[in-house]
């Protein structure tokens, strides 16, 4: 028997190139292939390794890499601009502790990660897919947080973000029923992956701007 597809949880988007974008899509040196990640500690020379799972055009990757560069960040996204965007500002700036995947992060998930091989996790405004019967296409749901369960060690940190107050509920519960994770309160935080020290978005912004309010959920694998 078959196994049973995986529900999509992203839209595609592809848009418009700039000549950035191009030029960081075929000369990008951080790019890595799914296949390259069956081993991801040694793409950082053994250095804690941390997910972002869809990180847009790449603004807190780039931020985060530089505030944190005892880490290293497997950056994941399907939007093939945002990915040359991304690929092109970390060879303008010499930003080394970034590697740079065009994919589903359902497959690296499910299918490439080994177990305990991340110290983070990292979702920043996913697609909240507001409306009821799209609800199982979130990321954050209980199948999915197994995985992330799976590949995290024990101590690592699950950091979710989300301008939706219905999708933040339901990923604060989601959360909160899985023993395999503790969620901290703000304060005790770890600068790595706290509200505090995390850098706005885009996608932030414009929730921002249309008047929701932002939650952030940080929690550690027991």
């Amino acid at each position: 028997m078959q196994p049973a597809a995986r529900i999509q949880t992203f839209k595609p988007r592809r848009g418009r190139y700039s000549t950035q974008m191009l030029q960081g899509l075929r000369e990008g040196s951080a790019r890595v292939t799914m296949d390259a990640l069956t081993a991801p500690a040694v793409l950082f020379d053994g250095a804690p390794v941390i997910l972002e799972i869809g990180f847009g055009l790449g603004e807190a990757t780039l931020a985060q890499a530089q505030a944190h560069p005892d880490h290293g960040i497997l950056a994941i996204d399907v939007h093939t601009p945002g990915v040359g965007r991304l690929l092109a500002e970390l060879d303008a700036q010499g930003i080394a502790n970034v590697r740079v995947v065009e994919g589903d992060a359902l497959e690296l998930l499910h299918e490439r990660l080994p177990d305990t091989s991340l110290a983070g996790i990292r979702v920043f405004f996913p697609d909240p897919w507001p409306k009821t019967r799209h609800h199982k296409r979130r990321i954050l749901v209980p199948s999915n947080l197994a995985m992330m369960a799976r590949v995290l060690r024990p101590g690592g940190f699950l950091h979710f973000a989300t301008d939706w107050q219905q999708y933040a509920d339901e990923a604060r519960a989601t959360i909160a029923a899985d023993a395999r994770f503790r969620l901290l309160a703000p304060a005790a935080q770890p600068a790595i992956a706290s509200a505090a020290t995390r850098p706005r978005t885009k996608f932030e912004a414009r929730g921002i701007a249309a008047g929701r309010s932002i939650t952030d959920l940080v929690a550690l694998r027991t």
